[in-house]
């Protein structure tokens, strides 16, 4: 398995699906797992990787390091995401291992480990896009200006003919959802491409949000672009209102590394940053309802499932609630604009019993369709080549009996 972060531990969106897979396939596999080292990352994680894997390629890695030869790359035609994750150290330990073993499958987690699952022998590849990330860097060129603007433009040109020459590579491309997998149509009548979502573990006896005060919260990590843009948004143009209408809500923004701009709304207009927390549940028991106040977002917002799963309604954006499967999602109320999303916030924030209704619902929701082995089951077919189990290309959800309309919202 190659992924491009240290899978552990999982505390953000591509590290929660790469650890559930690690360790799934853990259960049933002799894993050897080969990743990056970042200079933040605890060396001592990588010991208890080993109570997983068979063995454990960690390389460390410079940012800074990465960055110029990532640029430099984009100077002779490559794309900059192939550079950013080229590791010579990575490159000469899979070659050690290819000459002792011969694998009978490769993992690669996501486009930037793509280039290397060619290193060593095996008699299967699999490519885990789980995003398409050409899409991102389209939206980043849309939403930028002047030079930025050239450079995200080109990397979303460049990386998508990068991510359609893979996905004819390997014996088999997966994305998370449906939504992504249209961006890859050119390779889909070949029928190696599969949607494979995430899934939930569901938190022991959640509190009842009902029993909470108005408060609001947003998880993620707050030096990553889009989640920066989703507060700073929200903050701008729908929180005032929402505090006009419930003079004591408060928002509560969990996340490591908040950037500047994040930082200085700390304390203002009843805004607490928290920074980094040890958990993260302590935190959404908390919370009336959660916000998912995206405007660049691509894949499945794993931060929606987790509230969801925490018995927490959620109010999102279109773009925020795309990536879940099948629309409308019970327990998360869409707003398209600021003013239905203030109206739907206010409700729950005024309707305790409405926020726990709403919060049950879309927990039973992720409960039933949500479940990490019923969607690793699948992964682990594609790797042993069993075409009976594959998984199809669209995902067909169970209804829930459970759904109702969110009356008085």
């Amino acid at each position: 398995m190659l992924t491009p972060r240290l899978p552990y531990p999982p505390d953000r969106g591509d590290k929660i699906r790469s650890f559930h897979e690690l360790r799934y396939l853990a259960r049933r596999h002799r894993v050897f797992c080969a990743t990056l080292l970042e200079p933040h990352d605890d060396p001592q994680a990588t010991h208890l990787l080993r109570c997983y894997c068979r063995d454990v390629a960690a390389v460390p890695v410079n940012r800074a390091g990465r960055s110029t030869r990532a640029l430099a790359r984009t100077i002779t035609g490559r794309c900059y995401t192939e550079g950013y994750f080229h590791s010579p150290g990575l490159v000469r330990r899979l070659a050690a291992w290819g000459r002792k073993n011969r694998f009978d499958a490769v993992l690669a987690f996501s486009g930037g480990m793509a280039p290397y699952a060619g290193l060593v022998s095996a008699d299967r590849r699999v490519l885990d896009l789980v995003d398409v990330d050409s899409a991102k860097w389209r939206h980043y060129a849309r939403i930028s200006r002047g030079w930025r603007r050239m450079l995200y433009d080109r990397e979303a040109r460049r990386l998508h003919a990068r991510e359609l020459q893979w996905a004819r590579r390997f014996d088999a491309t997966v994305v998370i959802n449906s939504r992504e997998a249209d961006l890859m149509q050119e390779t889909a009548s070949t029928g190696s491409l599969h949607v494979i979502p995430n899934g939930v573990s569901l938190p022991t006896g959640p509190t009842s949000a009902a029993a909470t005060e108005p408060v609001v919260g947003f998880v993620g990590m707050m030096n990553y672009l889009p989640n920066v843009d989703a507060v700073l948004w929200f903050v701008r143009s729908i929180w005032p209102a929402v505090r006009r209408q419930v003079s004591g809500a408060r928002l509560m923004v969990v996340g490591r590394h908040p950037c500047r701009q994040i930082r200085n709304l700390d304390g203002v207009d009843g805004v607490t940053i928290t920074g980094s927390v040890p958990d993260v549940g302590v935190y959404l028991r908390q919370f009336r309802a959660c916000v998912a106040p995206f405007r660049i977002a691509r894949g499945l917002q794993n931060k929606v499932l987790e509230s969801l799963a925490a018995a927490r309604p959620v109010v999102a954006t279109p773009a925020g609630g795309a990536g879940i499967e099948p629309c409308p999602v019970p327990g998360m109320l869409l707003a398209d604009g600021p003013e239905l999303f203030v109206r739907h916030l206010v409700a729950l924030l005024t309707q305790p019993d409405l926020a726990d209704r709403l919060g049950k619902t879309g927990r039973a929701f992720v409960a039933e369709n949500y479940r990490w082995d019923d969607a690793l089951a699948r992964l682990d077919a594609l790797l042993v080549g069993d075409g009976v189990a594959a998984c199809p290309q669209s995902i067909t959800r169970k209804p829930l009996a459970t759904a109702a309309e969110p009356v008085g919202v």
